[in-house]
């Protein structure tokens, strides 16, 4: 068991497993915060930041952010 993880992070990794199927992908794939928020329950900007820095830091996921507007973070689940 990975002590690092708790709840918000199993539920965002759930919520970007979920996304991923959908769209029919196996590498990286654009996500909309909102959007996967919305599925995580995830209320806080600043929770969901966090949660996918660390399941990132954990190998959990590969993020790629992205800080221009119009243009979507990327993530790579598994």
């Amino acid at each position: 068991m990975d002590h690092r993880i708790g709840t918000a992070h199993v539920s965002l990794y759930v919520a970007l497993l979920g996304l991923r199927e959908e769209l029919g992908v196996r590498g990286f794939f654009p996500v909309d915060r909102e959007e996967v928020m919305a599925r995580a329950k995830i209320l806080g900007r600043e929770r969901y930041y966090g949660c996918l820095r660390e399941l990132a830091e954990a190998g959990y996921i590969e993020y790629w952010p992205e800080n221009y507007p119009g243009k979507r973070s990327k993530v790579r689940v598994g």
